[in-house]
């Protein structure tokens, strides 16, 4: 289970998700790091890329699961 915090007073930008907390899991299958990671959150969030009722991450609606390419899996992570 991994924890992670919205964004706190960003100067002129604003969220819903500003300084809230969500908790997560991340999933490795044997593909890994060939195929991404699956992420599933267990905190309610309200995200087009997370399905609402699973809290699962849909790859095909984020951009950095969709688009995933193995060679760039450590300048993806830090964006």
């Amino acid at each position: 289970m991994r924890t992670i915090i919205g964004p706190h007073n960003v100067i002129g930008f604003s969220t819903v998700h500003n300084g809230r907390i969500y908790q997560l899991k991340l999933f490795c299958d044997k593909d890994y790091p060939k195929k991404p990671r699956s992420v599933r959150f267990h905190s309610s969030i309200t995200m087009t890329c997370v399905n609402h009722e699973t809290g699962v991450v849909e790859p095909k609606k984020f951009g950095l699961v969709a688009n995933w390419q193995r060679e760039h899996i450590l300048t993806q992570l830090k964006k």
